[in-house]
């Protein structure tokens, strides 16, 4: 399979200064593609847990909603229960953070990286070692996202529905 790559991302900005794109070489980008293709066969271990949550009772029935954005390399993925979402343990989260993101969800991730909640790994973006949960879904987007998202907007069902899509609201 050969060394995993080391990934020194270079990043093109907006006017305000803001990181908007991550440019790769190529031999980067197929170790990154190869390592989320990997990263499926996790899905059975997260799989599992939600299973695991239904057997404890989770209102929800725990499906499992995803976030991910290409651009930025994050692939969340996790599971409601209640106003919490519990992100799952191999979920990809944005390696850098944006100005708008705020300074409380700044505060969070910051601790999850210097706890290894979130670890840098060898193909150069962080992800979440065990599940970990959040005190709502937009913490949870932000977080993964390195940025400021409205967690009813971001967070998606199997059939690509959103979670305010599914009537769910602030203090469910």
């Amino acid at each position: 399979m050969g060394e995993p790559v080391s990934v020194t991302p270079r990043y093109i900005v907006d006017a305000n200064g803001n990181q908007t794109d991550v440019v790769l070489t190529l031999e980067q980008f197929r170790e990154l593609t190869k390592h989320q293709e990997s990263s499926n066969a996790e899905k059975t271990e997260s799989d599992r847990l939600a299973s695991d949550l239904v057997r404890l009772g989770d209102p929800t029935g725990a499906e499992i909603f995803t976030y991910s954005t290409p651009r930025k390399i994050v692939r969340a993925r996790a599971v409601l229960q209640g106003p919490r979402m519990v992100v799952l343990k191999g979920s990809i989260a944005a390696l850098t953070s944006t100005n708008s993101m705020g300074a409380s969800y700044r505060e969070l991730r910051n601790k999850l990286i210097r706890d290894e909640v979130m670890k840098f790994d060898d193909h150069g973006y962080y992800v979440f070692t065990c599940n970990d949960s959040f005190s709502s879904s937009s913490a949870a987007a932000s977080v993964a996202e390195g940025g400021s998202r409205d967690g009813f907007d971001s967070w998606q069902d199997s059939k690509g529905r959103t979670l305010r899509d599914l009537g769910h609201r602030r203090g469910d």
